[in-house]
């Protein structure tokens, strides 16, 4: 959950799932494993033959569901009602605000402890998951902030976003010099689209459909088309941020944008750490306070678009695309450095940079072998930087087709 950090990532000790196990005889079976601590759901030893149960359990689930959604009870009493064996289990990661605030050498975003659900990774069939809920803040206030270096910004990471467990903002997004400019050269149609529909918007996933069902065409060139005409109609259309924010990315190498809450007066003390932030490096930063709503869903719609923009990009300058995604370590203040010869066209870094979850886009020329330049930068991140690729994590694409 790098985009909000005080949740942390979805950890809990509570769930209903299945797992292949073997018996006494060796035979490998499918159980079910519960430890979702609501009544009438938990066998006595936790897990049970999932082909004896499977007519009890799903009924069960479903009819909990509807009575969860449609109860009237502000209290919770139906969580309440959960029993002793599995119902006071955590159902979040308890320690994650605190860990990320050490700064330590530790990967924030990589524990899988404790149940195989956490971190399966696919290994595991999640039919359940009890988690923990968290009120809205009482008001925010959005923020895009550019830096003249890395440094700079690491430091208001570390002073200002990571102060204390209690006052972390709500999210922290990250973006260098070539993703602002990528996704502004590339992203503007798509940008838009969501900025005024919204993100899960049943009309953004159509048109997201009706692209893909193109691409699929039987047609030579169907499956980069799409990509192409976005590129070449990009500049045809307004930009998705405001001019003010334009500017400061045209002069700055690295932004973040950042949306702050008032949770108990977390807000106004923010604030203050702020003022005096901005007084000793206010010279390698520009500030930016988002004053409507339509300047928040654009900077949304801006970040939201970044992979697809690559793509985009990629396919209307006729380069390779590479994808990776990793965690650093939570103290980890630079870029991974690439191998020696290897040399993208463009070089494309964005994540969440309070709990360091990177992203990187690499454009290469035609001829490049891709799947080498992958695995060099897989071993920079393991043995250089000590991060961490969990293969959900890892997605490598190649652009043109």
């Amino acid at each position: 959950m790098g985009s909000q950090i005080r949740k942390g990532p979805a950890y809990t000790q509570r769930a209903l799932y299945l797992r292949v196990v073997p018996d006494k005889y060796g035979k490998h079976v499918v159980k079910i494993v519960n430890t979702l601590g609501i009544d009438d759901f938990d066998s006595e030893e936790g897990e049970f033959a999932a082909h004896k149960h499977w007519d009890s359990v799903i009924p069960l689930l479903d009819a909990y569901v509807y009575e969860v959604n449609n109860s009237n009870d502000e209290e919770g009493q139906l969580m309440k009602s959960s029993n002793e064996t599995y119902g006071k289990r955590p159902s979040r990661d308890l320690t994650y605000q605190e860990n990320l605030c050490g700064m330590d050498e530790t990967v924030s975003q990589c524990d899988t402890s404790d149940l195989d659900c956490n971190g399966s990774e696919g290994k595991v069939l999640i039919l359940a998951t009890v988690h923990d809920t968290y009120p809205k803040p009482q008001r925010a206030k959005t923020y895009w902030l550019s830096f003249d270096d890395l440094e700079t910004a690491t430091n208001f990471k570390n002073e200002i976003y990571l102060d204390n467990p209690t006052d972390m903002p709500v999210s922290m997004e990250f973006l260098d010099r070539d993703a602002f400019e990528i996704i502004d050269r590339a992203g503007r149609c798509l940008g838009h689209f969501v900025k005024y529909f919204g993100c899960n918007s049943t009309i953004v996933a159509a048109g997201w459909g009706f692209k893909q069902q193109i691409e699929g065409l039987d047609i030579k060139g169907a499956s980069t088309f799409p990509d192409i005409f976005q590129y070449h109609i990009n500049n045809m259309l307004p930009a998705v941020l405001p001019q003010e924010i334009m500017d400061m990315g045209k002069k700055r190498e690295y932004h973040v944008a950042m949306t702050v809450g008032d949770f108990d007066g977390s807000l106004d003390r923010f604030e203050k750490r702020f003022a005096k932030y901005r007084q000793r490096y206010g010279v390698k930063m520009d500030v930016h306070e988002c004053s409507s709503a339509s300047e928040q869903e654009g900077i949304r719609a801006f970040r939201f678009v970044a992979a697809a923009a690559f793509q985009t990009y990629c396919a209307g300058t006729g380069l390779q695309g590479l994808g990776v995604e990793y965690f650093l370590p939570i103290n980890d203040t630079s870029n991974p450095q690439l191998p020696s010869g290897n040399d993208p066209v463009k070089r494309m870094l964005y994540g969440h940079l309070g709990c360091n979850l990177f992203h990187e886009e690499l454009a290469y020329k035609p001829g490049i072998d891709t799947q080498k330049a992958k695995r060099e930068i897989q071993n920079v991140v393991k043995t250089v930087s000590k991060g961490k690729l969990p293969p959900e994590r890892c997605r490598i694409t190649t652009s043109n087709k």
